[in-house]
């Protein structure tokens, strides 16, 4: 992860007003074509289709409502750059990373919702800590806006962590088992991914065209590791960062676990595709649109 930056401003709330609300809706549905994205049913669609596990189901719909609580908050303007959370991506890479299993653990030790490792729970931990950053503001404001829900004190009351008794921490394991802590985490690294990939690239706007290969390079850079994609996509435009970032790793393996990774995220957000997340998985749902020709690219 990038060194703490205190510069930034916090992006407020979309205004509660019909008119506006409603542009802004139409707005996004307007980008997710023109990029050929799923829309919000078609991504329920899909996790309820490939569900994982027994539990899926209910744990995507437990945890969908955050999701979308959690890309309207984490919205900042670094440096006169905007910054938001795609929620299809975020809802997808969770499906990937954890399969909605909070107790998920990975190979390499990696645990909760987003599946985070030791290193990025002390360097997220030491980011909230520092007063005054825009991480800290976001993650207050987040969790400000969850225990104003029955269903998020709920949730966070059934923590073992440290959201029993105050506010939310991300300093330990057991933090990072917590549904919405973890969440939460995920959402901050989506930030400082991009914020890096920007800086480091020659793009500084994405073209509505590019926002799903913009999305899935994020989402690999979040499997590879924010300093290696950085340096993947130095000098580069949006067009070039996927192809960049799945060869930038030296290990063969590692391109094939990124390159597997960015596989399963495709066929989970890409409009008209209903391959499933992992090869060989079988629709365990009713009208299933098997009719909608797999996969455009």
């Amino acid at each position: 992860l990038p060194e703490p930056q205190t510069t930034g401003s916090i992006a407020p709330p979309p205004a509660n007003l019909g008119g506006l609300s409603g542009i802004g809706t139409l707005l996004a549905a307007l980008r997710r074509n023109q990029a050929g994205i799923k829309a919000p049913q078609d991504i329920d669609k899909y996790m309820d289709c490939y569900p994982y596990g027994d539990d899926g189901r209910e744990n995507y719909q437990r945890y969908k409502k955050f999701i979308d609580l959690a890309a309207d908050n984490f919205r900042v303007t670094i440096k006169e750059q905007p910054i938001e959370v795609n929620p299809t991506l975020m809802a997808c890479l969770f499906r990937r990373e954890s399969g909605y299993d909070p107790a998920n653990k990975s190979h390499t030790d990696a645990v909760g919702l987003g599946q985070h490792t030791s290193i990025n729970i002390k360097d997220m931990g030491q980011r909230l800590a520092k007063k005054g950053s825009w991480e800290s503001a976001l993650w207050k404001s987040f969790f400000a806006r969850v225990k104003a829900d029955p269903e998020g004190r709920r949730t966070l009351a059934a923590c073992k962590g440290s959201s029993r008794n105050g506010d939310p921490t991300f300093t330990s394991r057991e933090d990072a088992k917590c549904p919405l802590q973890s969440m939460a985490a995920s959402y901050i690294y989506n930030i400082l991914i991009q914020r890096e990939l920007m800086r480091s690239a020659k793009s500084k706007h994405v073209e509505w065209e590019q926002e799903l290969e913009y999305q899935l390079a994020v989402g690999a850079a979040y499997n590879l590791g924010n300093g290696a994609a950085r340096q993947a996509v130095e000098n580069l435009f949006v067009g070039g960062w996927l192809k960049a970032i799945l060869r930038k790793s030296s290990k063969k393996e590692k391109q094939e676990e990124v390159a597997s990774h960015v596989s399963a995220l495709r066929n989970c957000m890409q409009a008209g595709n209903w391959k499933p997340m992992a090869e060989g998985d079988r629709p365990r749902c009713e009208n299933f649109p098997s009719k909608v020709i797999a996969g455009k690219r």
